[in-house]
């Protein structure tokens, strides 16, 4: 697919995913905060409040932090050839509140037709705070049935959560859309630079270390 192509789709997709719920808020925080991981900051979440439900996406560059978005599409660097991980994590959080058996599931889509589908209750090492259960994931930990997402070539992914009640109705629901490989924002090329200064200084002061050893 070319570059116009893709980003033709991207305009595509962007008005539908904007039009589907009247109660997503962009670009916003989570009301329980963000606690997964350590030195991660709240923000740029994509989120849905309905029937005592909160739902939460966003994308974030890892090791660095997240992107911040247009309405709620976010774009990412590709990965280079050989990688298997990508240079962005999917972060989620889910909150049912005083809603009891509910399921949340998340569903992850390229434009190459692989889709993969699961509760989130599968993943056992969820960060809990309250009723929210939050993670960050990384498309190169999943295969599908089609074969597996490639973080090495352009593409546009649609992340969604959807909780439904015990009688499988819908309570909430909240989708992203990660543009790879695209020209980033300003604002994501000063984090991103920001961000691999700061590991190389990290390394260089570990390297100064040993050596003074």
């Amino acid at each position: 697919m070319s570059y116009k192509a893709l980003m033709a789709a991207a305009v595509l997709a962007f008005a539908g995913l904007n039009s589907a719920s009247a109660t997503v808020i962009n670009d916003t925080n989570l009301t329980a905060g963000w606690h997964n991981g350590t030195g991660t900051v709240d923000g740029h979440f994509t989120v849905d409040q309905e029937n005592g439900v909160e739902l939460g996406l966003r994308a974030a560059i890892r090791f660095i932090g997240p992107i911040t978005p247009s309405g709620n599409v976010y774009v990412a660097p590709q990965s280079t050839i050989g990688s298997t991980l990508a240079l962005w994590n999917f972060e989620y959080s889910y909150d049912p509140g005083a809603n009891a058996g509910t399921t949340t599931t998340i569903s992850v889509t390229d434009h190459l037709g692989h889709t993969l589908a699961f509760p989130l209750d599968l993943i056992l090492d969820n960060t809990h705070v309250g009723t929210a259960s939050q993670n960050s994931e990384n498309i190169g930990f999943f295969t599908t049935p089609g074969g597996p997402f490639d973080p090495t070539i352009p593409a546009i992914y649609s992340i969604d959560l959807l909780t439904t009640d015990s009688n499988g109705a819908r309570l909430a629901s909240v989708d992203i859309q990660v543009n790879v490989g695209a020209v980033p924002e300003p604002s994501t090329w000063a984090m991103m630079i920001l961000g691999f200064c700061g590991l190389g200084f990290m390394g260089y002061r570990r390297r100064a270390g040993y050596s003074a050893a």
